[in-house]
């Protein structure tokens, strides 16, 4: 502790707020408690409350999450900070969380976004370029030594990065943490041994400010066409938790705003929600359409067609819709599920119809090749869809 003060600072800042978020919300770390708590939702805080760049940098949702960020913290943050110093390394873990929260908050604006790992890959970044330049250092970072502590940093990122793109991970806070520390590393980028100078900390003062202003720039004019034309204006609720229950615009509001946006996907959405609610399914049928032939390769929008095709009974077009999304978004088990439910529905249509019994086996043998893995939903319908075959 004596050698990396601040490191340590922060893991137990980290483990705090994690123990007093679980306890105040009874350990139930979803969406509206970490938003309460001051977790990053673009929406509201490019709406205003600039705050949660940095309280979601000390908010995590499991033991899991918070137990990975903090061993990564633990190795790579005593490694920068005996290398840098205390103060350098911190302003580093600052500037690299804030910049991972603009960007995940800008990119995805609805989606609640909480954890220290774009900070963590901001460290990774930063040293990169730091050791490599290695000379004239102390025993522990001057040659062999620099370059195998440089291949381990490099190994780190390249596998984290990759394993970024895994579900529920948010690859762009990891991207944008790392990105920023790469741009304050070669701004720092002199000889391991060499006190920090005045230029030095200028220079890299100066990147900072540049990373922080341009991406807050960017980020407030990509606030202006989202917030202008989403289903909801999230910056104008008082309390964040208000957001789960803000009532939808009607569908005249949603189509004039899709005039305005015609390329919004979450747009169409709340268009056919909306015409849904109303009981116009047709209509809202035909909104989806008209979003999948403006956008084809638009897995949001191809997947609400499915479901609307087959509130309409319509099995055949859902199971195109979601066979569509699945190709897409291989990986999604949701989608799976979807298309193997609309096979199914349509197999109890054909089972029953002359002639018909080739074309359900087709469907239901499509079911069965589906992995089941740990979901009970998918194994009990691939069980039903055996037994429709064995009537």
């Amino acid at each position: 502790m004596r050698r990396a003060p601040v490191t340590w600072i922060l893991i137990g800042l980290n483990v705090a707020a994690f123990l007093v978020t679980g306890d105040l919300s009874g350990m139930e770390f979803d969406g509206v408690h970490m938003i309460r708590f001051g977790a990053d939702v673009g929406a509201l805080t490019l709406g205003g409350q600039w705050w949660r760049l940095t309280t979601s940098m000390f908010l995590h949702f499991s033991f899991f999450h918070i137990a990975s960020n903090m061993v990564c913290l633990f190795f790579l943050g005593r490694m920068a900070e005996r290398t840098l110093g205390s103060w350098v390394f911190l302003s580093v873990y600052v500037i690299a969380g804030v910049a991972g929260s603009l960007v995940s908050g800008t990119v995805h604006p609805l989606v609640v976004g909480a954890g220290a790992s774009g900070a963590v890959f901001g460290i990774a970044g930063v040293l990169l370029p730091v050791f490599s330049r290695r000379r004239n250092g102390p025993a522990w970072t001057d040659g062999p030594t620099a370059n195998g502590r440089f291949m381990s940093v490099a190994k780190f990122s390249v596998y984290n990065l990759i394993y970024s793109f895994a579900p529920g991970i948010d690859a762009t806070a990891h991207f944008g943490g790392f990105a920023a520390g790469i741009a304050l590393g070669i701004a720092l980028q002199t000889p391991v041994a060499s006190p920090l100078s005045s230029r030095r900390l200028s220079r890299s003062l100066v990147t900072a400010l540049v990373l922080l202003t341009g991406g807050a720039v960017w980020a407030r004019g990509f606030r202006r066409s989202f917030l202008a034309t989403d289903m909801y204006d999230l910056s104008s609720i008082p309390d964040p938790s208000a957001a789960v229950s803000a009532a939808p615009p009607d569908a005249p509001a949603l189509e004039r705003r899709l005039h305005q946006a015609p390329d919004s996907a979450s747009l169409y959405v709340a268009l056919a929600a909306a015409d849904g609610n109303a009981g116009e399914i047709e209509e809202a049928v035909a909104v989806l359409r008209r979003g999948v032939r403006r956008m084809p390769q638009n897995v949001e929008l191809l997947t609400g067609l499915g479901s609307a095709e087959l509130n309409t009974g319509d099995f055949s077009r859902a199971t195109v819709a979601f066979d569509r999304a699945l190709r897409l978004a291989p990986g999604s088990a949701d989608l799976r599920y979807d298309l193997a439910t609309a096979l199914f529905d349509r197999a109890e249509v054909e089972v029953e119809q002359p002639g018909g019994r080739d074309s359900a086996t087709a469907d239901v043998r499509r079911i069965l090749a589906f992995p089941a893995d740990t979901n009970a939903e998918m194994r009990a319908l691939q069980l039903a869809a055996r037994q429709l075959l064995a009537k």
